[in-house]
């Protein structure tokens, strides 16, 4: 989380919980740096040590799940949500926009990893920090060394880290949300330089991929994608990369694309079911690769 986003959250009068969190951390210092919060080492090594282990998204134990959860994590709920960083702000659990949707979502996380690191260095910049001393690349545990493996903090290299503001860490998360809340969109815009202009053709591009695509009128079911049925009775498709489940009414209809019929007339035949196919279902499934083109 950079650093005016902790600023931000400190000085909300709501979050009390996550404020609670946030100056246990703070206090602790592992991982607590002028550019904001960056994995402990520890957490890193493990991180890496599990998903190597677990190359997909099965297999975990729930031991390995609570080693990795965030701290701000509470009860399915985030403490600090309103101040999320670019990951949890791009999480989705599902992509109705199958691959060209997973590909906007990651964009975008690039984006935001680029808007929060230009940020937090401009802040501190702001704030009369040594120029020389300031990273360019995005910070993490392997460039800013202030703890080891066992969560235990290098007293030299954390206050050289900090200088002047070291024991006055709030004080500064304080003031760089105090600069950045106060930027205008010119400014913004100067400081992202032409990187920002990139990212946003390219994402309106992505975008429209995925929510606007040019869906043939013609469309056949893919037979080639796996099904099984959930304990409560609906279709759940696999594909390659993710899974979209309908009722077995749906799933009816889905095997009635044959090709010979426009996707506009076999739709027309759920309308007395109160069923929109074209609205509900239509893109998530051609999408996700479970109604292709005719001949593809």
């Amino acid at each position: 989380m950079s650093n005016y986003l902790i600023g931000g959250l400190l000085q909300d009068t709501g979050w009390t919980e996550g404020k609670k969190r946030m100056r246990a951390l703070i206090k602790s210092r592992k991982g607590v740096t002028p550019y904001g919060l960056i994995r402990p080492k520890g957490y890193d090594l493990l991180d890496k040590e599990l998903r190597t282990l677990h190359p997909t998204d099965t297999g975990w134990t729930q031991m390995e799940v609570e080693a990795l959860r965030c701290p701000f994590y509470d009860k399915g709920q985030c403490t600090v949500w309103a101040y999320r960083e670019h990951c949890c702000s791009t999480h989705f659990c599902f992509s109705v926009g199958g691959k060209k949707g997973k590909q906007f979502w990651s964009l975008l996380n690039d984006y935001l990893i680029l808007v929060e690191k230009e940020l937090s260095k401009y802040a501190l910049y702001q704030l009369g920090w040594d120029a020389d001393k300031l990273l360019l690349e995005k910070p993490d545990c392997r460039n800013i060394v202030i703890d080891n493996p066992l969560g235990e903090i290098n007293e030299e290299q954390y206050a050289a880290l900090w200088g002047v503001w070291a024991g006055r860490e709030e004080q500064l998360y304080a003031a760089c949300y105090e600069i950045i809340s106060q930027l205008d969109l010119d400014t913004f815009e100067r400081i992202m330089g032409v990187n920002h202009q990139i990212y946003l053709a390219k994402l309106t591009h992505s975008k429209t991929q995925f929510q606007v695509p040019d869906i043939p009128e013609f469309l056949i079911y893919n037979r080639k994608i796996e099904t099984e049925t959930t304990k409560e009775g609906d279709i759940r498709y696999l594909s390659s990369d993710t899974y979209v489940v309908v009722s077995p009414l749906i799933h009816k209809l889905v095997e009635k694309f044959d090709g010979t019929r426009t996707y506009h007339s076999l739709s027309s035949l759920f309308i007395p079911f109160g069923i929109d196919f074209q609205k509900d279902y239509l893109l998530m499934l051609y999408l996700n690769n479970i109604l292709i083109q005719k001949d593809a």
